[in-house]
């Protein structure tokens, strides 16, 4: 008889408060928290072919943005928490949607989107692994893909897409509209 203990003895850590606020995750090299400016990943090496001078009006959210990074794409959501009009650089990234090309499209020329959240969950990442350090997921199906929504206490949100029949992970979504509080700079 083997008895395997590994994530069952792993200790449940205890996130201070002001970093539940955080979503931190990881794509190729490069560590950031979500929410984040669009600055942030534009300095390190972020491309869009989209016009990211568009101006988001106050307290908006525009959805479908993608971005690129060598071989990892993302698709981004924007916010505006302030009131006045910023531009997309300027606004904050409040959802990253990430898709496993490769388990997707089985083509040895698609690669997933190497992303990591929280240290150690991924593509690979056994679902009873994410409950057990997410807790329980909010479950909804339909004919093609199961979706697992673990929420923390409204702070943000982790989504994974399983494939029904393959059990593969298909997208790895993370949101999370808790900004920073911050003063627009307007004259009145």
């Amino acid at each position: 008889m083997v008895l395997v203990l590994g994530a069952c003895a792993k200790k449940q850590e205890v996130i201070p408060e002001a970093e539940k606020k955080r979503l931190p995750f990881t794509i190729g090299t490069q560590t950031y928290n979500l929410p984040l400016k669009t600055e942030e990943l534009l300095s390190t090496g972020w491309k869009s072919e989209d016009n990211l001078d568009l101006m988001l009006m106050p307290n908006n959210v525009i959805h479908h943005y993608k971005l690129r990074s060598e071989t990892n794409l993302i698709i981004v959501s924007f916010y505006n928490p302030l009131d006045i009009e910023v531009s997309l650089k300027e606004a904050y990234v409040v959802r990253i949607e990430t898709e496993n090309r490769y388990a997707r499209w089985g083509s040895d020329n698609e690669e997933p989107t190497d992303i990591n959240v929280f240290d150690g969950i991924n593509y690979d990442t056994d679902l009873e692994m994410i409950k057990e350090q997410l807790g329980e997921p909010v479950v909804e199906e339909n004919n093609i893909l199961k979706t697992y929504r673990y929420i923390n206490q409204d702070h943000y949100s982790v989504e994974a897409l399983v494939e029904n029949g393959t059990g593969k992970m298909l997208w790895l979504n993370i949101e999370n509209y808790h900004v920073p509080e911050e003063k627009s700079d307007q004259n009145d």
